[in-house]
């Protein structure tokens, strides 16, 4: 049989690379999402947040300190009574926001929710987008929103250029999203849970057609022998 080819986003720093099938449920993030700096490895801390934010009762954020402590070994290379204070504080900090209070009245939660999206049809390799998003849940009002949580290191007014560099990745997740739910998330957020602010993306025909042509030239330049 033809051999897939499975293609992904980093989730800490939203660049595209190549997945093998059989491998999928052992993709661990590699790449920091920040420039290097003294102290906490930043791809330590953001995989300590989102274990946080993919166990914890939301309706408990009394319970973070607990959960990072009982997780903090499978991510940290060495005890740091640092990293586990910040990553407590963001998930607090997250959990006490006015999303945290969204998805404690949703009907329905979701978390890391994993797919795999065919990308196209032809060719005799089949080929895929393989994702996990951090959350799709199901408000109150009964619409479907997709959630994904950043622990970048920028502040407000930087948002927006942070957020650009994953717009392809949301792009893709709010598709996986469309093809599963059966109708499509009336919206696609980041959350930046260091600066508390999201960033929403508005997916028109213009942003559409635009994403897939900077997609099709990433999966052409990345499958190149």
């Amino acid at each position: 049989s033809a051999e897939r080819r499975s293609f992904s986003f980093s989730r800490l720093t939203g660049q595209l690379g190549l997945a093998d099938g059989p491998r999928l449920e052992e993709q661990q993030e590699t790449m920091a999402a920040d420039p290097p700096r003294p102290g906490v490895p930043a791809v330590q801390l953001g995989q300590l947040v989102h274990s946080i934010l993919e166990r914890i009762d939301f309706h408990r954020p009394d319970q973070a300190a607990q959960w990072c402590r009982l997780l903090a070994s499978n991510y940290l290379e060495t005890p740091s009574p640092e990293a586990e204070q910040q990553a407590t504080r963001l998930a607090v900090q997250f959990l006490q926001s006015s999303r945290g209070e969204a998805l404690r009245q949703a009907r329905v939660v979701r978390r890391e929710v994993e797919f795999l999206l065919p990308l196209d049809a032809t060719g005799e390799t089949p080929r895929h987008w393989y994702g996990v998003i951090d959350c799709l849940y199901c408000d109150a009002e009964g619409a479907w929103r997709l959630l994904d949580y950043k622990t970048n290191r920028t502040d407000a007014e930087r948002v927006p250029l942070a957020a650009a560099a994953y717009e392809l990745q949301m792009f893709v997740y709010h598709q996986a999203a469309t093809q599963a739910l059966g109708v499509a998330p009336v919206e696609s957020v980041l959350y930046f849970v260091r600066p508390g602010v999201e960033h929403q993306f508005q997916w028109d025909e213009v942003s559409r057609q635009r994403c897939q042509a900077q997609l099709d030239a990433a999966v052409r330049e990345t499958s190149a022998p």
